[in-house]
């Protein structure tokens, strides 16, 4: 996906969004019309998009060239196991208990749906019966 996303940043090789490959119009609807810009044949410039509305098909579009993709990140729910001790599977595939997984490698922090929370936070969600994730990024 990355070589792709910089394969579309690059002006020169964009086209008309319809005349695209399939899997660019798919990589450009993840990116999301917000990140990019469009050429406009009245500026004869690129420019930003009015709104982040569905691509065009006759509108030729770049990624913008500061577009980082978010990190790849796997989740893991945070539970109770037998002993009753909270924590979370992890990507090593051992189960851990809960205060030690910040200091994981790739750690990249808790979750409550799409919502980030401090570590504080945690137990709390976990008292209101909240599903909380541990996020490791890939």
């Amino acid at each position: 996906m990355k070589e792709l996303i910089e394969k579309l940043k690059n002006k020169n090789y964009v086209r008309a969004f319809g005349l695209m490959k399939p899997e660019e119009q798919e990589c450009y609807q993840k990116v999301g019309k917000i990140n990019c810009v469009y050429f406009s044949g009245f500026h004869q410039d690129w420019a930003i998009p009015a709104s982040d509305e569905e691509f065009s098909y006759g509108t030729t579009f770049a990624i913008k060239p500061s577009y980082q993709p978010e990190p790849e990140t796997r989740d893991f729910e945070i539970t109770p196991n037998a002993d009753t001790w909270l924590g979370s599977q992890t990507p090593t595939g051992n189960w851990v208990r809960l205060y030690k997984i910040p200091s994981m490698p790739n750690f990249a922090g808790f979750w409550f749906g799409k919502a980030y929370l401090h570590e504080e936070d945690v137990a709390p969600n976990l008292r209101l019966k909240n599903p909380v994730i541990a996020r490791f990024r890939v």
